[in-house]
Order: C-alpha cells, then structure tokens, then sequence
C-alpha cells in the first residue's frame, strides 16, 4: 500500500503531497485541477515513461521534477529528472541510480511492486467487470502471482524430466559397463595394469605441465630476443644518425669558412679599388687648388708685371699638371685593361663599349 505520494513541479502541481489511508480513498475536484496527473506521475514513478522533460511545470525555476512514494512497511523512493538525466534515490541504498536509460532499476520494482494491474487511467473499461473469462484468469493470476507458480511448476518438471533421462541414460551405460566387466573377471591383473595406467597418465601429465612451462619460456625467449633485436637495430640507427648530424655540422662549419673567404675576397677588391681612387682623387684636389690660387693671384694683381709672371707660373704649373694627368690617364687606362678589364670600378658592373675616362677624372 502506498502511504504517501508527493508531487514537485509535475504539469499542474507545483508542490503536492497526498498521504493516503487504509481501504478506497477518493480524490475529486474540478476539471483541469490536476487529478490525473497524480495517477500520470505514479505512472512515470513505475514505468520511467514517458521518457521526454515535457512534464516539467512552466511556472517554475527551478529545474528539477521529483515523485516520491512512501510504501507501507517499505522505503521511500525518489524519481528526480532534469534536462541534464534522471535518477532514482531508494532508501537504504547507499547510491543513487543513474545512466539506466529507459528501463526502471530492479531495486525500484522490488521496492514498489507496481503492475498494470494496479493503475487505471480515464476511458478505461472498468476493472475485470468487462473483460473475458481468459483476461479475467491472467490477471487473477498475475495478482496471486499464479503465473510464478506455472513457471516454477514447468521449469522443475522440465528439470525432472531430463534427470529422469539422464537416470535412465546412465543406468543403461551401467549395465553396459557390468556386461563389459564380465568378461575380465577371471583377470586377476586387471587391478594392477589399472594402477599402472594411472601412474603413467599421473606421469603423461606432469610432462604435459613441464610441456605447457617449456612453452612458456620458449615465447618468452623469442619476445626477449625480438625485443634485443629491435634494441641494437635501434642502436644502430642511433649511431648513423648522430654520424649524419656531424657531418652535418662539418659541412656547416666549412661553408660558413668558404662564405667568409669569399667575404674577405670581395672585401680586398673594394679597399684596393677604394684605395686607387683616393690618391686619383688627391690629385685632382691638388689641381683644383692651383686653379684657385691662379684666380686668387689675378684678382689681386697690381701690375702687368706681376701678371705676366703669375701667368708664367700658371704655364708651368699646367703643364706639370697636364703632365701628372696624363700619366694618371695611362696608369687608370693601364688598369681598366688589365685588371678590371670592362668592369666598373666603382659599381663593379660591366661596361659596354669604350671607355670614357673623363667620368673618373
């Protein structure tokens, strides 16, 4: 009998508890009021059915729905589902169930004992009044549990009858035996080959166990030498790749050895190019001095005589100068020919066709 039934946030009933009494009780009230979603949230309770959240009241925050029962002389039981899953709390169990899908725990059956039987729902035919003689019989039975007797009664006739089977089957290959034996009574050594025979299979056994240990070693050595194969295989690929990765290394050191050779190389090209024109250079600021000094001494001059002779001046010192360019002319000719040979000596590119040397000088 069920004591106490307590609905939360289930469709109508936002917190409801109904204890019940002895005998019939009866539960009215107007329509819409949420008497039949008392018996729908027993059902749900039993059969975890249905198995959707759409039960759930809408006028609520909180989240969960619970149904708990209270059975006479028995525990209570809780059913708690959200959106996240559904559990049953049994009292007296320790833990409680989760992650049983669509099935109900076997704890929960036992401790509810609830059937089809037991629940009616509207537009239900009323009970046994209108159902056939045959329905009327399966549910009696179901409800003195008839039906557990009939499947006990043929399942220890099934037993029965195949012990009595195998009775007769044995006594048959008794006989069999005792005619067989007849035969060698009259050998008195019979006992002793027995005996015999059982030390030899007492000794084919332990042999068969030395076997079966032989055997065992023998895997085990083939795994261990597989094992110290792939360990110097492993080894051996060790070395290779550590060889490699010097070489490596070496042939990284001596390129970089190689780039800055080549480096220093270029490096002394430039200086000697750079070195060249400097001196060409200082010769033409000697030059553009003596012009200067021309120009300052014509504008200073007082006389004619003094003219005259600083245009002497003027005369020797151009014609040391002209002198000093040509030789400069065929020294930068000298070289243009033979050491850059048709390469620019200040952007180092090639030079196409002839030489002007003005732009040097």
């Amino acid at each position: 009998m069920i004591e106490k039934l307590r609905l939360k946030n289930f469709r109508s009933h936002q917190d409801t508890t109904l204890e019940f009494h002895y005998g019939v009780n009866v539960i009215r009230g107007l329509s819409l009021s949420g008497k039949s979603n008392i018996i729908r949230a027993l059902l749900l309770l039993a059969t975890n059915r249905p198995l959707g959240f759409k039960y759930h009241s809408n006028f609520t925050s909180d989240p969960n729905t619970e149904v708990e029962v209270k059975v006479e002389n028995g525990p209570s039981i809780l059913f708690k589902k959200n959106n996240d899953g559904a559990s049953y709390v049994v009292e007296g169990c320790p833990d409680p169930f989760r992650g049983f899908g669509a099935a109900v725990p076997e704890p929960v059956k036992d401790a509810l004992n609830l059937t089809d039987v037991n629940v009616q729902v509207q537009m239900d035919q009323t009970f046994l009044i209108c159902s056939s003689p045959s329905e009327v019989a399966r549910a009696i039975n179901q409800i003195t549990r008839m039906e557990d007797i009939d499947n006990w009664t043929g399942y220890l006739t099934a037993k029965i009858n195949d012990a009595n089977r195998h009775k007769r089957d044995y006594e048959k290959r008794a006989d069999d035996a005792r005619t067989e034996l007849r035969k060698y009574e009259k050998l008195g050594v019979v006992e002793t080959l027995v005996s015999e025979m059982e030390q030899v299979e007492s000794s084919i056994a332990d042999c068969a166990l030395k076997f079966r240990d032989i055997a065992l070693l023998l895997g085990e050595y083939k795994v261990l030498t597989q094992k110290i194969k792939a360990q110097q295989h492993a080894v051996r690929k060790e070395r290779l790749v550590n060889y490699a990765l010097s070489v490596q290394r070496e042939i990284a050191t001596t390129d970089g050895k190689i780039n800055l050779i080549d480096d220093l190389s270029e490096l002394q090209v430039k200086i000697s190019r750079l070195q060249y024109l400097l001196e060409k250079e200082s010769l033409l600021n000697l030059a553009s001095e003596q012009m200067q000094s021309f120009n300052d001494t014509k504008a200073n001059s007082k006389s004619l005589s003094d003219l005259l002779r600083t245009v002497r001046d003027f005369n020797r010192s151009k014609k040391v100068h002209e002198d000093n360019l040509k030789k400069v002319r065929e020294e930068l000719d000298t070289y243009l020919s033979t050491e850059l040979k048709g390469t620019c000596p200040v952007c180092s590119n090639a030079i196409e066709g002839d030489i002007d040397l003005g732009i040097f000088l």
